[in-house]
């Protein structure tokens, strides 16, 4: 059974798309000594190292009919606003003692020592816990848009999977429509 081209109604130039991106698009490594040699103020120097690495290339057609990215499993980005609040939270347990004793020593006021030992911890309490609620609220929100974006994603590559193109009239077409 031969896929035809809806626009122009032949078989002779149709082909799946994902056979196009796989062949239009190469993938290799390389690696090796690589040497160098500098000239500077009438010196010459030189210089080795080896390196290793990854190269691609595809065609402009493979390019444009490539497959929908996809989306990648979050990491808990927000772990910076929970790493915060929670150093902040766990710095509270020794500030009081630590920041009250040296203000109330160094001054004969009780209030001033009240200050330091009071008001600044209580702020940071507040400060930890609003940027762990935080961290925390961003994870849970990626925890719930990931399945989404997934479903999204294999609804998208089921679509490009039966996907078909026409080299004589430029058209991507699904084959089930």
């Amino acid at each position: 059974m031969s896929i035809i081209c809806p626009k122009c109604n032949k078989d002779d130039q149709v082909q799946k798309v994902s056979v196009i991106y796989e062949s239009g698009t190469t993938t290799g490594s390389y690696h090796g000594p690589v040497a160098t040699v500098t000239h500077s103020d009438g010196k010459l120097g030189s210089s080795g190292s080896y390196v290793t690495g990854v190269s691609s290339s595809s065609t402009h057609l493979a390019q444009r009919l490539a497959p929908p990215t996809k989306p990648l499993k979050p990491s808990f980005t927000c772990s910076y606003y929970a790493g915060v609040g929670m150093a902040v939270i766990f710095g509270i347990c020794l500030l009081p003692t630590l920041i009250g004793s040296l203000a109330y020593g160094m001054s004969g006021d009780v209030r001033d020592g009240m200050v330091f030992a009071i008001w600044i911890p209580l702020t940071l309490v507040v400060v930890g816990i609003v940027m762990a609620k935080k961290g925390w609220d961003g994870k849970k929100q990626q925890d719930t848009e990931h399945p989404k974006l997934m479903a999204d994603w294999n609804k998208q590559i089921d679509t490009w999977n039966n996907l078909f193109y026409c080299h004589r009239d430029g058209t991507a077409f699904d084959q089930r429509e």
